[in-house]
């Protein structure tokens, strides 16, 4: 290989490795026989060591096709290691096009994964243990056809909120 294509091949990977947001936190809970039971809270507990980063906080869905809506509605509540509610919102998100019925994200065959950012450019106050609290809001005791969810922790490219 020439010089050119070394300095190419060294300034590509260079720009790969530039654009990773390694994950601080990652967790996926997996559902018995695909089902979310409504009184079921999903809790994501997490370090922050570093205050001064500014971070995301994406919801990880996993679905088959058979889910029987179009979209999946999510409240999050975020809360510091003394169980102060930081943030609370409920968000709707869509794992199938409303008009085609095609189904939105990523994967092969019957099954698709989703990555929603729950919480963009947040800065914690201080370090510490922190916990995601997440529970469905949709008009049915248990919701099906979902096979995990879970949540990712990474630094943002946002600035803070």
């Amino acid at each position: 290989m020439g010089r050119n294509t070394w300095r190419y091949c060294w300034i590509g990977l260079l720009l790969l490795c530039a654009c990773d947001r390694t994950a601080t936190y990652q967790n996926t809970i997996a559902f018995d026989h695909c089902c979310w039971p409504v009184a079921t809270v999903l809790n994501f507990s997490f370090q922050i060591k570093d205050v001064a980063q500014i971070y995301d906080i994406c919801l990880l869905v996993k679905n088959a096709q058979d889910y029987p809506y179009q979209n999946l509605y999510v409240t999050h509540s975020l809360e510091d290691d003394a169980r102060h509610v930081l943030q609370q919102a409920l968000k709707n998100y869509s794992l199938f096009d409303v008009k085609t019925g095609k189904p939105l994200g990523n994967g092969f065959g019957n099954i698709k994964k989703h990555e929603f950012l729950i919480v963009t450019g947040y800065q914690f106050s201080h370090p510490g243990l922190y916990t995601l609290k997440l529970e469905h809001f949709k008009r049915t005791d248990t919701l099906s056809g979902l096979q995990a969810v879970g949540v990712k922790v990474v630094p943002s490219k946002h600035l803070p909120q």
